[in-house]
């Protein structure tokens, strides 16, 4: 794990198309932007433990002979 030390509106290049800017520190939290491609997924980790659990889910079911749900979707509806 790489980790550093940034102010708030110092940036953090990931690659040659991503990159992280600290907008703002405040007390125990900070805020951060991204910028990076539109076919760069970027999700909170519990959002996207919960778009992977819906995905597990979904290929199970559809093994079943289910239909298919679109994950992502079913997730956003339910947060």
């Amino acid at each position: 794990m790489l980790v550093l030390s940034r102010k708030a509106g110092e940036r953090i290049q990931i690659g040659s198309h991503i990159t992280l800017t600290v907008l703002e520190i405040r007390g125990g939290k900070i805020r951060l932007g991204f910028e990076a491609p539109e076919e760069v997924p970027i999700h909170r980790e519990e959002v996207f433990q919960r778009i992977e659990q819906e995905v597990t889910f979904e290929q199970s079911a559809s093994h079943r002979g289910r239909p298919r749900v679109d994950a992502l979707g079913h997730v956003l509806r339910a947060g």
